[in-house]
């Protein structure tokens, strides 16, 4: 699938719409800041816990044969840094 097909099935799709005139900076920044906080919570769901555990004998304790996976930090995340961008440039419209 292609941007424009992506597109064209989001807006066959879509429900509600803005409140306002998607133009001005105030409405397209809220806009903006709903996709941000959804790509937010996509980064947080890729955390995962540490899975399995093995006794060490060297110390006596459980560790985890899997180790815990961080969630991507949104500062690295190019999507996330684009939109926050995008974001602040309308706010400084205002």
């Amino acid at each position: 699938m292609n941007a424009g097909e992506l597109v064209a099935y989001c807006r066959a799709h879509r429900k509600g719409k803005p409140d306002g005139d998607i133009r001005e900076p105030r409405v397209l920044a809220e806009v903006l800041t709903m996709v941000l906080d959804e790509r937010l919570s996509s980064l947080a769901d890729m955390a995962q816990a540490a899975s399995g555990h093995v006794h060490d004998t060297r110390t006596g304790q459980l560790v985890p044969t899997i180790p815990a996976k961080p969630a991507p930090d949104a500062k690295e995340d190019s999507t996330a840094r684009a939109l926050a961008s995008l974001i602040g440039y309308l706010e400084d419209l205002r």
